[in-house]
């Protein structure tokens, strides 16, 4: 009997530390999401998910999506401008060398409708994205691409404008 019990017991327990270490490692692997980051789609004083005139901020380290819009004319035009943030000092900068690419995607199914690339150096950059269905809800990806610098010490720091298009709250 006391054979069983101590089986039991530790085959409790073996399944208790299996089920622990692996959340551990986890943590490594997915460390905590980045709250700072951000894209708002705001107006002072109106719903914080997205503006009514299609303006936008954003604080990236990786990549975020955006609120939905309507296309109005089967299109849209986005507008976007950004420059360096030094995550620890506050101190910004500006790079030609450092990419940031900005998606277009279908609200549903996140698929990607297409993109443009960027630099944050303070310049604006546009695309106008045509084709696009009246009825169908879309939204914004702006990821950084430039290689090494995905949750570096810099953010990525912008405005932007989605014009052509219906926001909805």
């Amino acid at each position: 009997m006391f054979k069983k019990t101590l089986s039991i017991t530790l085959s409790v327990l073996l399944m208790v530390l299996l089920a622990v270490v692996p959340s551990f490692a986890e943590d490594e692997l997915y460390p905590m999401e980045d709250v700072n980051q951000y894209i708002r789609f705001e107006t002072p004083g109106e719903n914080p998910d997205i503006a009514s005139d299609g303006s936008f901020t954003f604080k990236i380290r990786s990549g975020l999506t955006s609120g939905k819009f309507k296309p109005t004319n089967g299109q849209v035009t986005i507008k976007t401008k950004a420059h360096l943030e030094d995550a620890l000092t506050g101190a910004v900068s500006y790079s030609s060398s450092k990419t940031y690419r900005v998606y277009l995607l279908t609200w549903a199914t996140g698929q990607t409708v297409s993109s443009y690339a960027a630099h944050p150096n303070g310049n604006y950059y546009s695309k106008t994205f045509t084709g696009l269905s009246n009825s169908k809800y879309y939204k914004i990806k702006i990821a950084i691409t430039s290689q090494g610098d995905v949750n570096s010490q810099y953010y990525f720091v912008g405005s932007g404008k989605v014009s052509g298009a219906t926001v909805s709250y």
